[in-house]
């Protein structure tokens, strides 16, 4: 079983309603994305790209766990993805055993931002299944922190929000359904 190791290539805000953001996290080699949608009651943006927990979070709660027990993080591992939701594991040591513990998506982001060291690895068959092509964001991002799509990916781009909006209407999250759904009408119109 192989596994590629991702990193946090960029967050942005105000995407989605509720304060949303996205976590861009890229292979090492920079060819693709992985999107990761995260609720922003979870985490905030400080000083452009930095990552934080808000306060009191189970991320904020493991991570002084860690400091006060002396427990390492060894890295996360991203096994599966069943209905848009990731398998996501925790490897933890206490110096003498390892541990494996159930892991959010906020978990994994702000946990591998902030622990150095502390990589993310997700298995190729998934990573094959969500990443795209990093080209399907040239770099450029509006005010908001949102990424410009290159004209000729807007296709693909398409059918990634298409993706989202299904997960919105799931969590029948529908004012944020339906601003991804005006989105996809004004790019159907650019094609």
């Amino acid at each position: 079983m192989a596994y590629i190791q991702l990193s946090l290539e960029h967050m942005t805000s105000g995407f989605t309603s509720g304060d949303s953001y996205i976590a861009f996290m890229t292979d090492i080699t920079h060819t693709r994305t992985v999107p990761i949608v995260l609720n922003g009651n979870s985490v905030r943006t400080v000083d452009d790209n930095l990552l934080a927990p808000t306060d009191r979070t189970p991320h904020m709660l493991l991570h002084e766990m860690m400091l006060n027990f002396d427990i390492h993080l060894k890295g996360f591992y991203i096994d599966s993805i069943s209905d848009g939701v990731f398998n996501i594991v925790g490897r933890f040591t206490d110096g003498f055993n390892e541990h494996d513990v159930r892991c959010t998506v906020a978990d994994m982001v702000v946990l591998s931002a902030t622990e150095h060291e502390c990589p993310v690895m997700m298995k190729d068959s998934v990573y094959e299944e969500v990443s795209c092509p990093i080209e399907l964001f040239n770099g450029k991002y509006e005010a908001n922190g949102t990424p410009t799509v290159d004209s000729e990916d807007t296709a693909a781009y398409i059918v990634y929000l298409q993706d989202m909006l299904k997960d919105c209407e799931e969590r029948e999250a529908y004012e944020e359904a339906a601003k991804i759904q005006k989105e996809i009408e004004d790019l159907k119109k650019k094609i």
